[in-house]
Formats: structure tokens, C-alpha cells, sequence
């Protein structure tokens, strides 16, 4: 629904036309705030994107426990799920602590986050790595993590090239080491090493007073 924050979300649900007892309020777990934000990229400008900005438990009627939220800093998000009630319940109804069932909710997220990095979204694909999960999980998450170990690797080695790209894009493509290094924000041996890289597969040109040109457009 749209409302401008918890509490109006909440006063619209209990008013006319929808009436919601109060009392039937806690049949929701959570509440997830999502808003249209600005983020900022590499330093260099902002664009407008959608972020979940608030998740709330929902303990009781006009009682909502903060367990995550956006940081427009970083582009990235807080997680204070030590402090869900919702995990208390459950884990005295599974006969566990908070920290073992935190520790199976990042097993999970190691393999959601393995998924999406091998492109495993079609329906059928995510169901049969769902319930592989179920039947062997130790397999399936040593799988995940290896890969994921492997990809993560791979994307490392990547990123100061494309990196690099995205900045001489911005400075209409071309650039001196000094302005790369200054915006990019990558190291000495990082951006020589991306350079050279960028050269030898005919992304960029480099002229003889040092300045570096791109070759070729980028999509």
C-alpha cells in the first residue's frame, strides 16, 4: 500500500474505508518500507533508484522492532536481526538460540547470493536448488561457497578494469593516470595493472603525452 511512513501506513489500515481492528495488526510479521532515493556512483553523480529503506517486526499494535535499513552512504544495508523477536520466538519453538538460527539464515544467504551470481532464476531452477538445499544442505552449500569463492575471484580482477571504464566514459573518454587515479579511487598497482589490461584488449589507446583514450564505445 502507499503511505508515507509506518505510522501512516498503520493509521490507514485501522481507519475507514478498511476498519483493521487493532487486535488483527500483529497477524503481520513485518512491514518493508520501500521509497525512490537517490544513490551515489563512484563520486561522480547520482541517479534515482528504489531501495527498502526500513524493515520492521511486527511485535504488537503500535509495537515495531527496527531489524534492518538502507545506508544511503555506502548503497548497502544494516541488519540488527539480534535483536528479532520474531528469531526469540522461533527459536524457543525449535529449542534454539538466536545465533544458531542467525548462523542457518547465512547459510541461506550464501546460496541465494551463489544463485543470483550463476544466473539460477527461472522458476523451475530455483526450486530444484531449493529443495537440493533441503534434502543434502551441507552439499549444496559447500558447492555455493566454493563457487562463490571462484566468482567472487573472478569478479575482483574485473573490477578495476570496468572500473576504469565507467570513470572514462564519464570524462567524455579521455583522461590522464592522474585524474583516473584520483576519481576511480584505485590504487597505484590496481590501476596500472587495469590499464594495462584495457590496452592489450583494445579497449583504450594510450597517446604519447600519457593520455589515455577509450577505443571503443562501451554498452
Amino acid at each position: 500500500m502507499h503511505a508515507e511512513s509506518l505510522d501512516t501506513a498503520i493509521k490507514r489500515l485501522t481507519s475507514p474505508p478498511m476498519n483493521i481492528a487493532p487486535s488483527f495488526i500483529p497477524m503481520m510479521n513485518c512491514v518493508i518500507y520501500v521509497e525512490r532515493v537517490m544513490v551515489r556512483h563512484m563520486e561522480l553523480f547520482n541517479f534515482p533508484a528504489r531501495r527498502v529503506r526500513y524493515v520492521w517486526e511486527v511485535v504488537d499494535f503500535d509495537n515495531y522492532q527496527l531489524v534492518g535499513e538502507w545506508d544511503p552512504r555506502t548503497d548497502g544495508f544494516k541488519s540488527y536481526l539480534k535483536e528479532s523477536a520474531l528469531l526469540k520466538r522461533l527459536g524457543t519453538r525449535l529449542v534454539k538460540t538466536v545465533d544458531e538460527l542467525l548462523t542457518e539464515i547465512e547459510k541461506r544467504r550464501i546460496v541465494l547470493e551463489w544463485m543470483v551470481r550463476r544466473g539460477i532464476t527461472k522458476p523451475e531452477d530455483v526450486n530444484r536448488v531449493v529443495l537440493q538445499f533441503y534434502e543434502k544442505p551441507d552439499a549444496v552449500l559447500a558447492q555455493a561457497v566454493a563457487e562463490l569463492e571462484t566468482l567472487v575471484s573472478i569478479e575482483k580482477e574485473q573490477k578495476g578494469p570496468w572500473a576504469l571504464l565507467e570513470v572514462l566514459q564519464s570524462l567524455g573518454g579521455t583522461s590522464d593516470l592522474r585524474t583516473l587515479m584520483q576519481i576511480s579511487r584505485l590504487d597505484d598497482k590496481t590501476l596500472q595493472e587495469s590499464v594495462t589490461w584495457l590496452q592489450k584488449n583494445g579497449y583504450v589507446e594510450i597517446e604519447p603525452d600519457g593520455t589515455i583514450k577509450l577505443k571503443m564505445r562501451v554498452a
